[in-house]
């Protein structure tokens, strides 16, 4: 067994006011690989995500890529808000180029000081689970190395598109 196959896997995250945003990663597996080993890796990292995430993982999807759900407590859910992401900065084994990966709605449970606590179990069993050698899979940059340690972390506010304007206008008569 080998790994030859490129994939992406995509959670799409609700939150309390009803908007939705992407969160996605990269992995390196085996083409040889189950759709039940494929599925399992996927409900796992959606796990890993759904834990340090205040809203609700409501789709995951596996994208096979050519040379990206889970709920929460309703309570929880209520005061997750999409803009709060927390932006993940990973160093790979390859270069000194880094990869971010942001996850919508971060628990302010895995927040510290206004600043993500990479000592909570969340956070270091995401990256754990993230930085693991597998022999069927492996995480990777979109540059397709594989993901060595977790650099830089921040934590923004996004306004989504919808949300920066009216959705209509008055016009003087």
């Amino acid at each position: 067994m080998a790994k030859d196959t490129h994939v992406r896997y995509s959670l799409t995250v609700l939150d309390g006011f009803g908007t939705s945003a992407a969160c996605q990663a990269y992995v390196f597996m085996d083409s040889t690989a189950t759709v039940g080993a494929l599925k399992t890796n996927l409900e796992t990292w959606r796990d890993l995500v759904a834990a340090v995430c205040s809203g609700q993982v409501t789709h995951s999807a596996v994208h096979i890529l050519d040379a990206g759900g889970a709920t929460q407590d309703p309570d929880t859910l209520a005061a997750s808000r999409d803009e709060q992401t927390g932006v993940f900065r990973w160093s790979n084994t390859a270069n000194k180029r880094s990869w971010s990966f942001a996850i919508p709605a971060l628990s302010n449970g895995v927040i510290t000081g206004d600043k993500v606590d990479l000592s909570n179990a969340g956070i270091t069993a995401l990256h754990a689970g993230m930085t693991a050698s597998g022999a069927t899979f492996n995480f990777e940059t979109a540059d397709q190395y594989a993901l060595q340690a977790i650099t830089q972390t921040s934590i923004s506010f996004r306004k989504h598109r919808k949300q920066l304007g009216p959705r209509s206008r008055e016009v003087g008569g």
